[in-house]
């Protein structure tokens, strides 16, 4: 990693697992300049799954942000239904990767039925509003 400040190389001083939201905290300084400043770490998604439709045999990247916009579409009744989405979407992120050990692949029931359950138990109306677009 580079300085945010000179663009010199940087050393990791400090390395922290925030296991809540899937991400490493670490605190950097720069070798030139001796800054310090503080990063937050995730795995690219994207590039790591692919999901899987059995009905078409059709592989696709996995999109944190499809499905954000699935979730917001379902809690638009709510006051903060923007942040709502992206909380609920950090929970199912996260147990997707508990749930999926090191498998590459999921299959896009598996998405579409860890959703609903977060939703449901979120709010009743979402979850159901959810279950009804994607046919679960």
């Amino acid at each position: 990693m580079v300085c945010v400040y000179c663009n010199a190389k940087t050393k990791v001083v400090n390395s922290r697992w925030k296991k809540q939201y899937n991400q490493v905290w670490r605190r950097r300084e720069c070798l030139n300049c001796h800054a310090i400043f503080t990063t937050d770490e995730t795995v690219d998604l994207a590039s790591a799954w692919m999901v899987t439709d059995k009905l078409t045999g059709i592989d696709s990247k996995f999109l944190v942000e499809k499905l954000v916009i699935s979730i917001h579409e379902c809690l638009r009744h709510r006051p903060n239904a923007a942040s709502d989405a992206i909380n609920i979407t950090d929970t199912i992120v996260a147990r997707l990767q508990r749930s999926t050990d090191t498998s590459i692949k999921i299959d896009k029931t598996v998405i579409k039925e860890a959703t609903f359950v977060a939703l449901n138990r979120f709010d009743t109306t979402a979850g159901m509003l959810y279950r009804a677009i994607h046919g679960i």
